[in-house]
């Protein structure tokens, strides 16, 4: 059976995909500098976790993998980012049980009793990692090759290390993500790492649109850009910093 390769440009097109697929309890390798699991808490030691902050939670880049495991879409996820990345550069990641900031939703939820999934949860640096499982979907974020965070000529290494490893097992399907956001302008590059990758696993390749953004959703006000610009730069400052420290 042919493997199907889709190459999205926002990364929560990747939860319409598995809907349409009515894809249930499946095993991601998730290759990214950032979690996508905003608004989960995760007890690692159970193998459980429920949503928090469910409120104003549209789908997004960031939280789309929240809404597929709290759906049974996904049930199991080894993610895998280099360093800058993870969850001590995420801003707005996910939660473990045992992180400082998790008191309080613990404590909400002897009250509102929110439903728990099975979920199993890994972390892996960019070098520990070293073959894909069997029957796991491989999901990757060009980020982890080329987020702004790292120098441009850092990237030809990064891609050789992905690709210097004996892939013997294929992946159940792949999603590979632009975000061009996150990322350093490198169009060319990220089109010839698609193409080692279609060749790689002789996959069938299926290209989805961008996904459009509403009127409503542009700010044509340029102050009120600004302002949020610089708000959002301080409150990133203060959160990377207590990250640093350990405080989560």
């Amino acid at each position: 059976m042919t493997i199907k390769l889709y190459v999205i440009d926002s990364h929560e097109q990747a939860l319409g995909i598995w809907r349409k697929q009515q894809l249930t309890n499946a095993k991601l390798l998730h290759v990214d500098f950032h979690c996508d699991q905003r608004g989960l808490l995760v007890n690692r030691k159970k193998n459980l976790a429920y949503p928090i902050w469910t409120r104003f939670q549209k789908v997004d880049e960031g939280n789309f993998l929240k809404h597929a495991v709290v759906d049974g879409i996904i049930s199991s996820v080894r993610w895998v980012h280099d360093l800058p990345g993870g969850r001590q550069h995420d801003i707005k990641t996910l939660k473990y049980h045992t992180d400082f900031s998790a008191i309080v939703h613990r404590l909400f939820r002897l009250f509102n009793r929110t439903p728990q999934t099975s979920y199993r949860l890994e972390t892996y640096l960019a070098n520990q990692w070293d073959q894909i499982q069997p029957d796991e979907i491989l999901d990757i974020d060009w980020d982890f090759f080329a987020a702004k965070e790292y120098s441009v000529d850092s990237i030809a290494a990064r891609i050789e290390m992905f690709f210097d490893r004996d892939f013997t097992k294929s992946p159940q399907q792949i999603i590979i993500c632009h975000s061009p956001e996150y990322c350093h302008p490198t169009d060319e590059l990220f089109e010839q790492f698609v193409d080692r990758i279609q060749t790689l696993f002789a996959a069938d390749l299926i290209r989805l649109p961008k996904p459009i953004i509403s009127r409503s959703q542009r700010s044509k006000s340029k102050l009120k850009n600004a302002v949020r610009g610089r708000a959002r730069k301080l409150y990133h400052l203060t959160h990377l910093s207590l990250r640093r420290l350990g405080i989560y």
